[in-house]
């Protein structure tokens, strides 16, 4: 299975994060050291004021749906814990 590209990962990245909360964006999108099978997501709030006003996350690219899965449950537990 070819690996999502970088540009790839970002469009996905930013539709979940969008519709998990309109506050939320996307930052960055990173490739991880030896890990060429995942990347390294930097989400952050706008307007933020107290702790956590960003997430980094490592999730895979090898696959859109894989990706939209795993970034969604990583992030729901994120939020589940912070009191935004």
């Amino acid at each position: 299975m070819a690996l999502m590209t970088l540009d790839d990962v970002a469009g996905i990245s930013r539709r979940v994060v969008g519709q998990m909360d309109r506050r939320l964006s996307l930052l960055s999108v990173m490739l991880t050291r030896g890990g060429a099978g995942h990347v390294e997501l930097l989400i952050g709030r706008q307007d933020c004021e107290t702790d956590p006003c960003r997430y980094l996350f490592n999730v895979t690219r090898k696959g859109a749906d894989a990706l939209a899965l795993e970034l969604g449950y990583k992030l729901r537990m994120a939020l589940n814990s912070a009191r935004w």
